[in-house]
């Protein structure tokens, strides 16, 4: 039960920290490293 309990606790924090972050304007689509990729080689050329 107390397993149980702390991954809904985990998982209730990692979504809270996820709306902050959402919330004070950093764009989490950047983190996306195939698009740093495609950003890169769009720009060395």
């Amino acid at each position: 039960m107390r397993f149980l309990l702390s991954i809904i606790a985990a998982l209730g924090g990692l979504c809270w920290a996820m709306v902050a972050v959402y919330k004070s304007g950093f764009d989490i689509g950047s983190l996306n490293p195939f698009l740093w990729r495609r950003r890169y080689q769009n720009h060395s050329m």
